[in-house]
């Protein structure tokens, strides 16, 4: 799939929404050294999920990328 067709999934433009507003949800908390950790962990869990929706997002077929989400669902729990 192409660049242009990730960028305009919906799932894929909320979770990036969502990356954002942890990021500045973040500013307060990353000057205080007792909160790099939370930080760094919160930003990364965000992160994360843009990362597991574009390596689904190149799956061949619907059936493929629906098992994979599921996949990934069931080893995050």
């Amino acid at each position: 799939m192409s660049q242009i067709a990730l960028e305009s999934f919906g799932a894929y433009q909320k979770a990036r929404q969502l990356f954002d507003w942890v990021v500045t949800d973040m500013e307060t908390l990353k000057t205080n050294p007792l909160c790099y950790r939370l930080v760094s962990q919160q930003i990364g869990s965000a992160d994360s999920i843009c990362a597991n929706i574009e390596e689904g997002y190149g799956r061949l077929c619907r059936v493929e990328y629906v098992r994979f989400l599921r996949l990934r669902t069931r080893f995050r729990s």
